[in-house]
């Protein structure tokens, strides 16, 4: 999975209310003061409640059909990163082209370094590599509980203490040190090779550091970006873009003996066998025999809309609230 950034909106942009600050925003020429008024303040809050729920929801279809695509291409995995990317970069320089001709992309938004996007997209592609890789030998239990939802939290109140120097009240760290807790309790069976229902250890740790970078990100998007306001199509397009030249890059992690899931001399052919699998076509016998060839489409197409989607509400849950606060929901 994958994903994090911040985004504005406008009180005239269908109600959605007055940003807090405004770091990433829709069209940066509709600029307003600060809320002074307790009506203002209580339509922020509701805007922060409306985008919560929407990213609960697009990050839970992200989550499931990201697992189902896992399933029905299980020996596909680098299959799924780069084929999935592309959809992407589409989308959102669609998007930045719609923005740039309606004249919403202004120099303050290019003024941005290439680096921080360059940054931005290599990160979500180390998440990528991963918690992809290891999708298929954890646990959906394990995944929940060490993908980017519970263990995130303690990760992102270390990283927002270090890079934003913030402080947290004595019940928040008691709440962080009580998740620990829980997340070793779980992982105790890993611990003692009693696997089970719990995962290997080996692939769990995988899992688990694939949050590390995405919680990093979301941290540093806030600190970069939070002096200069930064168009979301602007900001979502170049960093789709560096993410896309990172994985294929990142090419040679998929020969890695026991972790990816070719060789150098069949890795072009399993390419080929993945995409007739995408579109319906069983495999080469002995290249893939669990996959699932004729729903695959299905949940790699609604992986990649979920997708969109969390990319977007996840930009406003940052922007509302905070980096932490996106965790939490």
């Amino acid at each position: 999975g994958f994903v994090r950034k911040a985004m504005n909106n406008n009180k005239d942009r269908k109600g959605l209310g007055q940003p807090i600050n405004e770091d990433v925003e829709f069209n940066p020429h509709k600029r307003r003061s600060a809320p002074t008024t307790t009506l203002q303040l209580l339509n922020e809050r509701k805007s922060l409640v409306l985008w919560v729920l929407a990213a609960i929801i697009s990050t839970v279809g992200q989550n499931v059909f990201l697992v189902k695509s896992a399933i029905a291409m299980p020996d596909f995995s680098y299959f799924i990163f780069w084929s999935t990317v592309i959809p992407f970069v589409i989308f959102f320089f669609s998007l930045y082209a719609l923005a740039a001709a309606l004249g919403q992309i202004t120099e303050q938004t290019k003024s941005v370094s290439q680096i921080t996007y360059m940054v931005i997209g290599t990160l979500t592609t180390v998440n990528g590599v991963f918690m992809l890789f290891a999708n298929p030998h954890v646990p959906g239990m394990m995944q929940a509980l060490l993908g980017p939802t519970i263990v995130t939290i303690p990760m992102s109140l270390f990283f927002t203490a270090i890079l934003l120097c913030r402080c947290f009240r004595l019940a928040q760290l008691f709440s962080v040190a009580f998740i620990l807790g829980g997340v070793v309790v779980a992982l105790i069976p890993s611990f003692t090779g009693g696997g089970g229902s719990s995962g290997s250890l080996g692939w769990n740790g995988i899992f688990l550091f694939g949050s590390v970078p995405l919680v990093f990100l979301t941290v540093y998007e806030e600190k970069v970006l939070h002096k200069v306001p930064v168009h979301v199509a602007y900001l979502l397009a170049w960093s789709t873009l560096y993410q896309m030249i990172s994985i294929f890059l990142l090419a040679p992690v998929d020969l890695i003996p026991n972790f990816g899931t070719s060789t150098p001399s069949n890795f072009f052919y399993r390419q080929k066998q993945a995409i007739l699998c995408l579109f319906g076509h069983t495999p080469d016998p002995g290249v893939c025999d669990a996959c699932h060839c004729d729903t695959a489409w299905i949940s790699l197409s609604l992986f990649v809309l979920f997708y969109v989607l969390t990319s977007l509400t996840q930009l406003a849950v940052v922007k509302y609230g905070n980096a932490v606060f996106m965790f939490l929901a």
